[in-house]
């Protein structure tokens, strides 16, 4: 299950997240927003998954998907 963030609200894991505190990374979630963040990173028992992409900075609802070309 994913964690669900309404406008306004802050991630609660951004200061020890990963995805968040990467130099390269950009994460919605550890920002003030307009709109609902769905982060699928984070497990129902505040456990962090490893191995994902870091996310765009144009991921604004925490749902894009990046299409690549002949992949």
């Amino acid at each position: 299950m994913a964690l669900v963030l309404k406008p306004k609200e802050i991630c609660p894991y951004s200061q020890r997240c990963p995805y968040a505190r990467e130099s390269n990374s950009f994460c919605w979630g550890t920002r003030q927003r307009d709109r609902d963040f769905i982060c699928d990173y984070v497990r129902e028992d505040g456990t962090i998954m490893e191995g994902k992409q870091p996310r765009s900075r144009f991921d604004l609802n925490g749902r894009m998907r990046i299409l690549q070309e002949g992949v």
